[in-house]
C-alpha cells in the first residue's frame, strides 16, 4: 500500500508541471485564469464521478474493495493512450541574428530566470500551503463524527462537485479581477469549512460544510497556476510549475504532519488543527485582499 501510495504521488509530482506549462503557454496572458479554470473543472468531473463508480463497483462485487480497484485501471489505460494525441506547439527557428540576441537575454536572466514578483508570490501561496492538510483528514473527520462509508463518499462527492462547477467561474474572474481578491474569497471558504467542522457535531451541516470548502480549491488551484505563470516569461513557465509545485507539495507534507500529531489533542477527533488552521486561513485572506504589495493585477 505505501510503495503504491509513493509511486502514484511520484507519477503526479512528474506529471503536473509539464502539464501546466503546456496549458500555459497554449493560451494568451489574458486567458490563463480561464485556461486553468477549465482544466480544473475537467479534472474535478473525474473526482466526482469517479467515487460514484467506485459505489457501483463495490455493489457488483459484493463490497470487495480489491476487485473494485481494477476498475480503475480503465480510465488509466486511456489517459496513458489520450496523450498520444497531444502534440507541443514547435517553436519557429530562429535566425543568426535574432538567436544571438536570444542568447545574450537567456545569459542575462540565468544569472535570475525567475523574477522576484514570482519569488514573493510563490513564498505567500507556500506559507499558506503549511496548513492546508489532506482532504483525507477531513473524510476521517467526517467518520469520526458517526457517519456512514456511503456519506463519506456522498460528502466526497459534495465537495467535488462544487469544485467542479466553480472551477471555471473563478477562473474567468481571475482574468478580469485582481487574482490575490479571487485567491480571498478561496481561502474563506477553507475558513468556513475548516473551522465550522471543527465545531459542528453530526448533523446535515457536515455536508454543507464540505461543499462549501469545495469553493476553496475551486478559487485557488488553477488560480494560483495562472498567477505564478503570469509572473515568469513564457520559456520559463515549466521551470517555474515546477518550483512552485516542488514548493507547494512539500507544505502539503509539513501540513499533513502537523495536522497528524494534533488529530487527538485537546477534545480530539480532529478539533484542534482544524481550528487553527480554519483561523490561520481566515486571517490570511484578509491580509491577501488587503496587502498592497499583492492587490495590483497581474
Amino acid at each position: 500500500m505505501l510503495f503504491r501510495s509513493v509511486l502514484d504521488r511520484f507519477g503526479k509530482g512528474i506529471r503536473s508541471a509539464p502539464r501546466d506549462a503546456l496549458i500555459a503557454e497554449s493560451v494568451p496572458r489574458a486567458a490563463l485564469g480561464r485556461a486553468f479554470g477549465f482544466h480544473r473543472m475537467g479534472d474535478s468531473l473525474g473526482a466526482v464521478i469517479g467515487p460514484l463508480l467506485g459505489l457501483l463497483a463495490l455493489s457488483l462485487v459484493g463490497d470487495d474493495v480489491r476487485a473494485a480497484m481494477w476498475w480503475a485501471l480503465v480510465p488509466a489505460g486511456i489517459s496513458v493512450a489520450l496523450t498520444l494525441f497531444v502534440r507541443e506547439q514547435r517553436r519557429p527557428i530562429a535566425t543568426a541574428e535574432q538567436d544571438s540576441v536570444d542568447r545574450g537575454e537567456a545569459a542575462a536572466r540565468s544569472k535570475d530566470p525567475l523574477p522576484p514578483a514570482f519569488r514573493r508570490v510563490t513564498t505567500v501561496l507556500v506559507l499558506i500551503a503549511v496548513v492546508n492538510f489532506s482532504d483525507a483528514l477531513l473524510l476521517l473527520r467526517v467518520i469520526e463524527l458517526g457517519h456512514t462509508t456511503t456519506e463519506v463518499v456522498l460528502a466526497y462527492v459534495a465537495f467535488n462537485t462544487v469544485y467542479t462547477l466553480g472551477a471555471y467561474p473563478a477562473g474567468v474572474l481571475a482574468d478580469r479581477w485582481p487574482r490575490p481578491v479571487v485567491f480571498a474569497v478561496g481561502l474563506s471558504a477553507f475558513a468556513i469549512g475548516y473551522i465550522g467542522l471543527g465545531l459542528v457535531g453530526q448533523s446535515g451541516w457536515v455536508f454543507v460544510l464540505v461543499a462549501v470548502y469545495g469553493l476553496f480549491p475551486a478559487f485557488t488551484d488553477g488560480v494560483g497556476k495562472a498567477w505564478v505563470s503570469s509572473l515568469v516569461p513564457t520559456e520559463c513557465t515549466g521551470h517555474a510549475q515546477g518550483v512552485f509545485q516542488s514548493l507547494n507539495n512539500g507544505a502539503v507534507l509539513v501540513a499533513g504532519l502537523w495536522a497528524g500529531l494534533l488529530w487527538n489533542v485537546g477534545p480530539g477527533d480532529g478539533q484542534v488543527p482544524l481550528l487553527v488552521a480554519g483561523g490561520v486561513a481566515g486571517a490570511a485572506a484578509v491580509a491577501m485582499a488587503l496587502a498592497p504589495g499583492l492587490r495590483q493585477k497581474t
